[in-house]
């Protein structure tokens, strides 16, 4: 595990673009495509701002394939919907071509959307192993992540696939998600969080007893281990 301390979110920001643009330019050295997949929410936001003008012209973005980790199964008009986000923020700003978007679905039913969701992916990595070179996630102040909440009975889930449509009980929302299986195989996985309200989560999920019913993101074990990008108010308590 690495832990990254900054002052402020907004440092916290600059650290993390600054690490991602590094790591996407030594890979891009060795292969022809960089598969990267975003986090929505508001913890993003700022870093998202930072890539498409500050490393605007120090990657070549068109060899940068971008996926989602989870989605509101709400239609891409609503201010909810993390593909819109990243759209305004990162996706439209660069210029990404289309065909290196892959956004979660939202037409269908959540089941079907997580069903397409899949296909697309295995299509994608056919076959090579699925492992994303890049996957950024958050963490919620009741130490979820992805779309997995505290009881969620994805928790304990077993199956093999790779994306499954779950409910926000909060919420009453439906959403789709990838499953911690498929993250875990990744090549780099980086949680960025920041915030008072994240202090005693972060302290739990990396300090505390295994209990992923009741901290979901300690789900997210890979071989390489997580890198935590945090804030002084988020790592407070480590």
């Amino acid at each position: 595990m690495g832990l990254h301390i900054y002052k402020n979110k907004e440092l916290l920001a600059e650290g993390l673009a600054g690490w991602i643009v590094g790591n996407m330019t030594h890979v891009l050295k060795a292969q022809k495509r960089y598969s990267f997949v975003l986090s929505g929410g508001h913890t993003p936001k700022q870093l998202y701002h930072i890539l498409s003008a500050k490393y605007k012209r120090a990657v070549d973005w068109n060899r940068v394939d971008f996926f989602w980790g989870d989605e509101r199964y709400v239609p891409f008009t609503d201010d909810r919907n993390n593909a819109r986000m990243a759209y305004e923020c990162l996706l439209t700003p660069l210029g990404i071509p289309s065909e290196n978007i892959f956004v979660m679905p939202t037409d269908p039913t959540p089941q079907e959307a997580a069903l397409q969701y899949e296909i697309t992916l295995k299509k994608y990595f056919g076959e090579s192993a699925a492992r994303f070179d890049l996957v950024l996630l958050g963490m919620g102040a009741d130490g979820h992540t992805l779309s997995l909440f505290p009881g969620s009975d994805l928790i304990d889930y077993t199956g093999q696939e790779w994306v499954k449509d779950t409910v926000n009980q909060k919420e009453h929302l439906p959403r789709i998600t990838l499953m911690p299986s498929l993250i875990n195989a990744s090549e780099n996985v980086l949680f960025c969080i920041s915030g008072a309200e994240k202090a005693a989560p972060a302290y739990q999920v990396l300090k505390g007893s295994y209990n992923p019913s009741v901290y979901p993101s300690q789900l997210i074990r890979p071989e390489s281990g997580a890198m935590w990008f945090m804030d002084l108010d988020a790592a407070e308590k480590l």
